[in-house]
This record gives C-alpha cells, structure tokens and sequence, in this order.
C-alpha cells in the first residue's frame, strides 16, 4: 500500500508527506511488515 499528499504552505512552499507498507512473505517463517513514512519540504526559487 503506498499513499503520497502534496499540499501547497506558501507561493514557493510545498509540503510533500508520503507512506508505505511493504508485505514480505517469508516461506517458513513469520511474514513481515515495514512501514515507511517520509515528509519533505521544497522550496521553489
């Protein structure tokens, strides 16, 4: 599952947050789950 938001603070100003989870199937053994999550800030000049 992966989700990304962009959202505009200001005229140059963009906040960008995004998730992820990532399912690994482990043969003999316990499945596993990773979440990631990131947030970014970007400056237009």
């Amino acid at each position: 599952m992966r989700g990304f938001l962009a959202a505009p603070l200001a005229k140059r100003v963009t906040l960008e947050i995004g998730y992820l989870e990532q399912h690994g199937f482990v043969r003999g053994g316990p499945d596993t789950n990773d979440h990631v999550a990131t947030v970014g800030l970007s400056l237009n000049l």
